[in-house]
């Protein structure tokens, strides 16, 4: 059915209150997946593999860091200091699932 169509249809929309839901925690089993994950963050020891786009809608730091002119906006591998890697999985875990559990 064409636009035209459907706006002679009538006016309607659907919507899903779920959506946003669902659409984050399948973003997050691709993480936990390491599915379409375009950076690792080095933090200490570990290494964590995450999506560009995520972390930048999430934080106006990583989308100054992936976004801006910086040199890390085009490194496949970026360090952050200053966070231990426990406190920074935690950080992830409420980004991909805007829940925190400590």
């Amino acid at each position: 059915m064409s636009k035209e169509e459907c706006a002679k249809a009538g006016d309607s929309s659907f919507s899903s209150d779920k959506h946003a839901e669902l659409i984050l925690a399948q973003i997050n089993r691709m993480r936990n997946g390491q599915h379409f994950c375009d950076v690792q963050l080095q933090v200490g020891k570990e290494t964590f593999q995450v999506h560009r786009l995520v972390l930048a809608a999430s934080s106006p730091y990583f989308a100054a860091l992936f976004a801006g002119g910086m040199k890390e906006s085009s490194k496949d591998v970026v360090q952050i200091l200053g966070i231990e890697a426990g406190i920074f999985q935690l950080l992830l875990d409420f980004i991909y699932t805007g829940i925190s559990m400590y």
